[in-house]
């Protein structure tokens, strides 16, 4: 027994304990060549570290004594290293809250821990027991979720430097990158001043050191599941100044046993190496032998609590002491205990009151070799620099042209198809009418006007056409031709602004997840993304548009000027560039939720063609209607697609005054066009500021907790904890 409450201490600080499962570690020739370039702590240090522990026993509420790593244990000199204390918390508790009108709901419950540097640690626990909760609360990501009651310890004489792994590993790392790139780029962000040379060497030894050589040109794309998930690893310490505090979340849900048993005994090696607390969240069952590798294991049940906290080679004898049993021939103590947790009753409250017995001693250890974090863990934030810029631009056009070139191009061959079949689908000369007329006998009769626009020429009293002078007859006999040059105008705007919205929603993608990740562990500067973002993404619309532009204006025989064409060219593109606005700013906000990227997507259609001017005459609908018309920017356009084509004097330059279709939409060439190209730019101003706000949002998780320091009573524990516990209880 004097043994196993040895071991169980020395495993709590970080120290190698000789079980079976280190014997096989240190038998490895490579694990013990890395371990001897490990230093020591000096003497007084492990001295300090005999005399903070306490001379009582712990007893849990049944009087049964309780296995307790802190307590009657002496700390001996190990012949390798020590580690410090990485991180303490201590009545850790967070709420979450479902919506805006719904109260908070609790998710973790006083849990108590710590993690020390040089450990390999695991959070298990079944679904919805709040491991991601913790893991984020540690890495600082939802600081504004902790309760003020709550309390962080850190060592003050080595400050963490946090890298936090999200559980879906495309937020982490971009497949369309080989190995070799995916680690030169995140090397190129934290250390933009380090010659090329030396960055080659950095991110060589990180291949070696991960035994990805033989994939290292490979991308991601074509790798295994293990193989992506030591890529990200190793991109955690792609730096000059490696990260001590690792958490990574569930990074072996589509992992083997055989996968898992090698990425484990590998973070051992450099968790040793390097002095790094790699702390993994496990929501699966693994094998007992890969779980004797971990320094220490915490076991949350759902409803938050902790029901244990210490080694595999302990968890025995633990759940004995706690009155739960279980026949080691039908299954293992980790099942039997996964198997209570999933399920909170009775069983479950004695589990976390006889593990929360190690409080008081983590305090003590917590404030004697840690500081309060009075904020949390606050990562320091990366600057804007144009190397930055550069570099992710290089990333971003590698990606996209490498990983979307088939989405590229099918969406140019509809481009190009849905242009050719619009023109098919009218007379190829729909250009050709200039729509001018003139005026003999003054204005022309309002209702002879409308007869004209309807092509009821038949019907026309005979008297008004007396009034018009030959001109206009001849426009009432091609006036097919106009009405069909309106709509294939119409068609043309509606499914450029269709087609990039979509696109544009749909195509934020997991670069805009890695690079919010990115901005959290401090690695870029999100302002830089947004920069990049606005520059590499318009190359591929404005291919697009430039096409549809030439074919739908020589293809349908408008007026040959060079001046009216660019004037058209201009117009189809700020108005693809302000629906890719809005498609950004559509995708940022449901970034995560395809569900609702498709439901704002139809209302922004609704809203955009309803109020083009072409469906519903503006003239006709009611006053307070036409404040939206503003909204919609494909009226706009519109407008300015029939400006560059029947305005612009085109009619002064035969010598008639009148155009039939600036008089139909009651367009004025020179003052409308300008207005509206300033209405589109300030759209496209507005929907990029939107989608910078959001953007900036997403990633301003890290907030400090405002918590007023005062002295908690410790055996409150549960108070309010306990009639939950009880009511879901009694509910199952």
């Amino acid at each position: 027994m004097n043994d196993l409450w040895h071991n169980r201490f020395a495993i709590h600080f970080g120290m190698n304990v000789r079980t079976e499962s280190s014997a096989k570690y240190d038998s490895d020739p490579a694990s013990c060549l890395l371990c001897t370039h490990i230093k020591l702590f000096h003497r007084k240090e492990i001295e300090m570290s005999n005399s903070l522990i306490p001379n009582s026993s712990s007893k849990g509420p049944s009087g049964n004594v309780v296995i307790n790593p802190y307590k009657n244990l002496t700390v001996v000199e190990h012949g390798k290293y020590i580690s410090h204390l990485g991180i303490a918390f201590v009545d850790l508790k967070t709420h979450h809250k479902d919506g805006m009108l719904q109260p908070p709901r609790p998710v973790l419950r006083s849990i108590c821990g710590q993690f020390n540097y040089g450990t390999l640690n695991a959070i298990m626990g079944p679904c919805k027991s709040g491991k991601t909760n913790l893991l984020k609360c540690l890495a600082g990501r939802i600081n504004e979720c902790i309760d003020p009651d709550s309390k962080l310890y850190t060592n003050d004489d080595i400050k963490p430097n946090v890298v936090y792994l999200d559980k879906n590993i495309d937020s982490n790392i971009l497949y369309s990158l080989t190995i070799n790139e995916t680690l030169d780029y995140s090397f190129r962000f934290r250390n933009p001043n380090v010659p090329s040379k030396v960055r080659a060497g950095w991110i060589a030894d990180l291949i070696t050191m991960f035994e990805l050589n033989e994939i290292q040109d490979i991308p991601l794309t074509y790798c295994t599941p293990e193989e992506r998930v030591r890529t990200q690893l190793a991109m955690a310490l792609a730096s000059v100044n490696r990260p001590n505090l690792v958490f990574v979340d569930e990074p072996f849900d589509d992992v083997d046993v055989t996968g898992v048993d090698h990425v484990v005994i590998l973070m051992k090696r450099l968790a040793r190496y390097y002095s790094i607390a790699f702390v993994f969240t496990i929501g699966k069952i693994i094998d007992s032998d890969i779980l004797t590798i971990f320094d220490k294991l915490y076991v949350l049940s759902r409803g938050g609590l902790c029901v244990y906290e210490g080694s595999i080679d302990h968890l025995s004898l633990f759940l004995r002491e706690s009155d739960v049993t279980f026949v080691a021939t039908i299954s293992t103590p980790m099942e039997r205990l996964m198997k209570v947790a999933s399920k909170p009753n009775h069983i479950t409250l004695r589990l976390a009151t006889n593990a929360h017995t190690t409080r008081d001693d983590i305090v003590h250890l917590a404030e004697k070799f840690g500081i309060l974090s009075i904020d949390g863990i606050q990562m320091e934030r990366a600057l804007v620099s144009w190397q930055n810029v550069f570099d992710l631009i290089c990333r971003s056009i590698l990606h996209k042209y490498r990983l979307y070139w088939k989405p590229i191009s099918i969406y140019f061959a509809l481009t190009i198809s849905f242009t050719l079949i619009l023109i098919s689908a009218f007379s190829d000369h729909i250009g050709v009418p200039d729509a001018c007329y003139n005026r003999t006998n003054g204005h022309l009769d309002p209702i002879g006007r409308l007869n004209i626009m309807d092509e009821r020429l038949h019907e026309m009293d005979r008297s008004l056409m007396n009034q018009v002078a030959r001109q206009p007859i001849d426009i009432i006999q091609r006036q097919h031709l106009i009405d069909d040059n309106v709509k294939f105008l119409f068609v043309i705007i509606c499914g450029l602004t269709i087609f990039q919205i979509s696109t544009s929603a749909h195509g934020l993608n997991e670069e805009v997840r890695v690079a919010i990740n990115e901005h959290r562990n401090g690695w870029l500067n999100i302002n830089s993304f947004f920069i990049v973002k606005n520059i590499v993404d318009l190359v591929v619309p404005t291919v697009n548009t430039t096409a549809c532009a030439l074919l739908s204006y020589f293809m349908t025989k408008q007026v040959c000027d060079c001046r009216r064409f660019t004037f058209f060219l201009l117009s189809l593109l700020t108005q693809v560039i302000c629906s890719q606005s809005l498609g950004f700013t559509i995708g940022i906000i449901s970034i995560f939720n395809n569900r609702y990227t498709n439901l704002m997507i139809l209302i922004s259609y609704i809203i955009l063609i309803a109020f083009s001017g072409y469906l519903i005459p503006m003239a006709e609908i009611a006053l307070w209607l036409k404040v939206f018309t503003n909204l919609s920017f494909m009226k706009m356009t519109y407008e300015l697609t029939l400006i560059s084509i029947y305005g612009l004097n085109r009619c002064d330059e035969r010598g008639l005054v009148h155009s039939y279709v600036m008089d139909m939409f009651g367009i004025e060439s020179y003052y409308t066009y300008w207005r509206n190209m300033l209405w589109i730019a300030a759209h496209i101003i507005a929907y990029r500021l939107i989608f910078w706000s959001i953007l900036a949002y997403k990633v301003a998780r890290q907030r400090h907790i405002i918590r007023p320091i005062h002295p908690g009573d410790n055996d409150s524990y549960y108070d309010d904890d306990s009639s939950t516990m009880n009511h879901s209880m009694k509910s199952r």
